[in-house]
């Protein structure tokens, strides 16, 4: 609302410039030989994966939320409240996006841009599921994404290679990575179901 009324450049249609006394960027870094701007969203980005990580596996909300995306039902048996776990994730959910959106731009870009930011969900889907849901992983994945992304518009000017490619490599990852989740899920719950087959305990 703020981007499309008060703060809008009448001229680029995008939001008033950010001075860079006001950007989340560390000037002139000197990092294996080379000079250059690094943005402090990517120690943020490492220090809440480590934090998140702890938080998933140690606390007790951590635990109802994991409980709550295995098997609502099984949970709700358990005496964990759904509802309120899943709105208590739905909130942390957006400070963490609202987090990451503003460390983006402060941190990259001098002003924000309001059409970019649907193709980053996309591609945060893409990332969380190449990093198996861990952080740990979303961490390594999210590397790679941003490899195949940055990748294209070099390869694109100096081998021609068209910038969509990158998308269709993102989708494919995408396809593969929901795939085998889904196929995952299916072999445990085959497994569950031999397991409690009615007098195979007595067999054994």
């Amino acid at each position: 609302f703020f981007i499309h009324s008060n703060y809008i450049d009448p001229v680029s249609r995008q939001s008033r410039y950010i001075s860079s006394a006001s950007r989340l960027t560390l000037v002139n870094v000197e990092l294996i030989g080379l000079k250059m701007d690094l943005p402090i969203g990517f120690i943020i980005a490492i220090l809440v994966a480590v934090v998140l990580k702890y938080f998933m596996d140690k606390s007790r909300l951590g635990f109802e939320i994991k409980a709550v995306g295995s098997n609502p039902k099984g949970a709700s048996y358990a005496g964990i409240n759904v509802g309120k776990t899943m709105v208590l994730t739905m909130v942390l959910s957006g400070a963490f996006a609202g987090l990451a959106g503003v460390t983006y731009y402060l941190g990259y870009f001098a002003s924000i841009q309001p059409r970019v930011l649907p193709a980053m969900g996309f591609n945060a889907i893409a990332v969380s599921l190449l990093g198996n849901l861990n952080p740990y992983g979303i961490i390594a994945s999210s590397f790679i994404i941003s490899i195949i992304d940055k990748g294209s518009t070099y390869m694109s000017s100096i081998a021609g290679v068209r910038q969509e490619i990158a998308s269709v490599i993102t989708g494919l990852i995408l396809l593969f990575s929901a795939t085998t989740a889904y196929i995952q899920q299916k072999i445990r719950r085959g497994k569950d179901r031999q397991e409690n087959i009615p007098g195979k305990e007595i067999e054994k």
